[in-house]
């Protein structure tokens, strides 16, 4: 079985998120996952993200390339919306510049590039 070749590539390249009724991160500062057969992933740096409109989520996953990641729900307007970000607190090797961002599901929020 071959392994997906995985590459992190910084961009300074205008993104946001939007959901929760409004624009919930906005950086110039992403990192990109690239993967084999995957849709890039941005991830954003804490410090852009209004983390305040985050909860911390009980959920966990184990990623094999990546480590534990630990989930946060997002505090909307009129419901709380579950397990719509997730970081990497540990990631090691060539993944350690993950440390510290954070990533969104594309699927329940808006990640646009500006």
């Amino acid at each position: 079985m071959n392994m997906a070749t995985v590459n992190i590539y910084t961009t300074s390249k205008p993104y946001v998120v939007r959901g929760g009724g409004g624009i919930v991160a906005e950086t110039h500062e992403a990192l990109v996952l690239a993967e084999d057969g995957q849709a890039d992933r941005i991830f954003f740096p804490r410090s852009d993200i209004a983390l305040a409109l985050f909860d911390p989520s009980t959920t966990t996953r184990i990623d094999p390339l990546l480590g534990a990641a630990e989930y946060f729900h997002l505090a909307g307007k009129s419901k709380q919306v579950n397990d719509v970000a997730w970081s990497y607190p540990n990631p090691e090797g060539a993944m350690a510049k993950l440390a510290g961002y954070v990533t969104f599901d594309s699927n329940i929020v808006a990640v646009e590039e500006l």
